[in-house]
């Protein structure tokens, strides 16, 4: 997150942005058939894209064919987040299956979008709850909200009770206070620390299984020992969005002769 366009400007020599230069030091050493990178859409504004314009160049220089694009998972994952990220895809020139021109087929490899799931789809068994933040400047914003359904929606005779059952996520936590229905903003490390957003449709703030399905996982799959929940909550804020990934390799494996022609389950 060191090249957030909204942060204060660290780039690749903070110890965050600079991983990616140990990423290409191991991609120099290994050769891979692929690399796949991720980061905020930030990385291609003015300010930084010097740093992504170095990124490319020395892939160029290793003899890879690479293709970048901007993808939502909410568009592409179909999970219910917006999350727009870039997504850098480098495949090695040489290891490219015969009959296939690298600088064409590459561009195949982004998934086209899919219909995303529902906000609920992502909610632990259990009540409504119908309650309201602890925190009074996160009440206060839940209840700037309901007001604000209440006014646009007043010829409806929703009530408040009502109001709160609607597909709405609210980043409470933070300090913008926007809502989005049927899906979540984007949930970043500082979100997800937070308690994600507040559902009205269970009036709470999201568990940590659900912070982990928004970006397309299952906490009982993790395999992971020690580290307080907050820890893994910021973790997952950071992580990739498991469907955007698995529908980007499915496609590219196979052109550089990693797999057979494999079918894409998130699209079926």
């Amino acid at each position: 997150m060191a090249l957030h366009i909204d942060m204060k400007y660290t780039g690749t020599d903070d110890d965050r942005g600079g991983v990616v230069w140990h990423i290409l030091d191991y991609v120099a050493a290994q050769s891979p058939r692929i690399v796949l990178l991720e980061n905020v859409v930030g990385l291609t504004h003015g300010l930084f894209f010097g740093e992504l314009s170095d990124i490319l160049t020395v892939l160029h220089e290793m003899e890879y064919i690479v293709n970048l694009n901007i993808l939502d998972s909410y568009e592409v994952g179909g999970v219910p987040q917006r999350r727009r990220r870039l997504y850098v895809i480098a495949m090695k020139s040489d290891t490219i299956i015969d009959g296939c021109d690298g600088d064409d087929i590459i561009e195949h490899v982004w998934p086209p979008p899919i219909t995303p799931s529902p906000l609920s789809s992502i909610f632990d068994p259990g009540p409504y709850v119908g309650a309201l933040p602890t925190a009074p400047h996160a009440r206060a914003k839940v209840l700037e909200i309901i007001e604000s359904l209440s006014a646009g929606l007043r010829f409806e005779r929703f009530s408040r009770a009502r109001l709160c059952r609607l597909p709405v996520a609210q980043d409470c936590f933070g300090r913008s206070g926007a809502f989005t229905v049927d899906h979540t903003p984007c949930l970043t490390s500082r979100r997800a620390e937070d308690g994600g957003f507040w559902m009205f449709q269970r009036g709470r703030s999201l568990s940590i299984a659900e912070v982990f399905r928004l970006q397309g996982l299952e906490l009982a799959d993790l395999r992971s020992e020690g580290g307080t929940e907050r820890t893994l909550r910021s973790m997952v804020g950071r992580a990739f969005t498991l469907p955007v990934v698995g529908r980007i390799l499915l496609r590219a494996l196979p052109l550089v002769g990693l797999s057979p022609p494999l079918i894409d389950p998130w699209a079926l």
